[in-house]
């Protein structure tokens, strides 16, 4: 069985973000792992995200799936270790590092309660100074959510330089060319402060996207996210929710990748190949 709701008091995160637009990196990341612990939510990987946007999250999953089980993966920014333990239920040995120590207490809860800890090791510090003095080397390199934190001519060297020969780099991120999506998100946060403000600036574009691809010249790019979105709005019950979502999935993979309307998608997936 796949990770489930804790028990504990329900909390409102929006709520928590309020004064995000006054905070550091830091601190903004030790709110959210501090409301993993408080509300001791188990879910994990794809089942902990929205229905609309969890596409992307099922094609790492199912990348994952593909690979060796004793695949020794870095998970960079890795927050409450919610994308580190998939790989180590299926035996793959993770280390996640994370510039925030709550979310790394959150981390090494949620791998404890998982029984996944002896799989598992979670630092607290800088990732890009992490890689820096990195003497290690990973099958698989993987990030969420955080790329656009970096300077990407700094951190695509250091990441190949800690990859394997043939070893892969993960990213998903939000689109950044997404105008529409790009307007909801600065409304909301406008209303309500609950982002940290790089995660509306610094998104990444075409343009960044590729100087991923000519790093790893042997690569994949899918977009995600249009038509689907419109399952934020739909009921969960009799499972209505999750059921649109896959039947319009599908669909979106066609227009955004398919028929190049990539420009209107909200997730990008990528992975490539490090054949140094």
């Amino acid at each position: 069985m796949r990770g489930a709701p804790g028990k504990g008091k329900a909390l409102d995160i929006s709520a928590l973000f309020i004064d995000s637009l006054n905070m550091g990196v830091q601190d903004h990341y030790d709110i959210r792992g501090g409301w993993r612990l408080q509300s001791e939510d188990l879910r994990f990987g794809s089942d902990s995200v929205p229905d609309e946007v969890r596409a992307p999250y099922l094609a790492y999953e199912h990348l994952l799936q593909s690979l060796p089980g004793d695949t020794q993966i870095l998970d960079l920014c890795c927050g409450d270790g919610v994308h580190s333990i998939f790989p180590a239920k299926l035996g793959m040995n993770v280390f996640g590092i994370d510039l925030s120590p709550e979310s790394i207490k959150a981390a090494r809860w949620l791998s404890s309660s998982q029984k996944v800890d002896s799989l598992c090791q979670f630092e607290s510090g800088d990732a890009l100074e992490f890689l820096q003095k990195n003497q290690s080397q990973f099958d698989l390199i993987f990030i969420s959510g955080s790329l656009y934190y970096f300077n990407l001519e700094d951190i695509l060297p250091l990441i190949k330089q800690s990859l394997k020969p043939g070893g892969l780099f993960v990213c998903v991120g939000t689109n950044g060319d997404n105008l529409l999506t790009n307007l909801y998100r600065n409304i909301k946060q406008a209303l309500t402060s609950y982002r940290d403000p790089r995660t509306l600036n610094n998104l990444l574009k075409r343009s960044d996207l590729a100087q991923l691809q000519k790093s790893f010249p042997s690569h994949q790019l899918e977009y995600f996210g249009f038509l689907a979105l419109i399952t934020r709005w739909a009921p969960k019950a009799l499972g209505i929710k999750s059921l649109l979502a896959r039947i319009l999935n599908p669909v979106d993979h066609w227009l955004l990748n398919g028929f190049g309307l990539h420009f209107l998608g909200f997730k990008f997936f990528f992975w490539g190949k490090n054949e140094q």
